[in-house]
């Protein structure tokens, strides 16, 4: 299985980026994985105008759909809150449908309506909002817990 992880921004180094890669790591038993990046579209950093945001999170998509292959999974705290066996019932389709699946994590104001519509889905990590490294570490992190929970390999849930 092929699995895509796309998202707005380069981790920084530090406790964050050593999670993304060692949870990263540990999927990567289990599945093809590719991390695919996106640049921030830049903005004023004071007071950025609504016109500004919105036009952030549409380049930003258009960057993100150019990166997706398979079907498209949306990560949004609007989303479906998914439970551990959740994430496997997840994964149990994919792998049932055959094809990649890439899980997008959008920048500072979110994923654009673009995005959203190619989604098959919109999964929730959480009804808060989190910065797009926490994101990251988060979706790798059930993913592999969804991966050991199907492999019958030890990982409380």
């Amino acid at each position: 299985m092929k699995l895509y992880v796309v998202c707005v921004g380069k981790m920084k180094s530090g406790p964050l980026a050593e999670l993304s890669e060692d949870y990263a790591g540990r999927l990567s038993r289990f599945a093809q994985l590719e991390i695919r990046e996106v640049a921030e579209t830049k903005i004023p950093a004071r007071s950025p105008s609504e016109a500004d945001r919105k036009k952030a999170v549409a380049e930003e998509g258009q960057a993100l759909l150019k990166k997706t292959a398979g079907s498209v999974y949306a990560l949004s705290p609007d989303g479906k809150a998914l439970t551990t066996p959740g994430w496997k019932e997840l994964l149990d389709r994919i792998e049932r449908d055959a094809q990649p699946a890439s899980f997008v994590i959008g920048g500072a104001f979110g994923l654009s309506d673009e995005v959203r519509k190619r989604a098959v889905q919109t999964v929730s990590l959480s009804p808060a909002t989190f910065t797009h490294e926490l994101a990251r570490v988060l979706v790798l992190e059930q993913l592999y817990r969804a991966w050991t929970l199907k492999k019958g390999v030890p990982y409380h849930y």
